[in-house]
């Protein structure tokens, strides 16, 4: 459930949670590494967000 993004400056990267739209898995724990060159900036932009409390 890891994930390496470093081609997003000439395509769009879509980060998603395991299982969307449906509930996260229990004891996953997914990491989500976005690499840069430094001389370009990167936009995030959440389409929906759903936080359990």
């Amino acid at each position: 459930c890891d994930w390496v993004f470093e081609d997003c400056i000439s395509r769009e990267c879509i980060l998603a949670s395991p299982a969307h739209p449906g509930l996260y898995p229990p004891n996953i724990r997914c990491r989500y590494l976005i690499k840069s060159n430094g001389t370009v900036s990167i936009t995030v932009v959440f389409a929906s967000v759903l936080l359990s409390y």
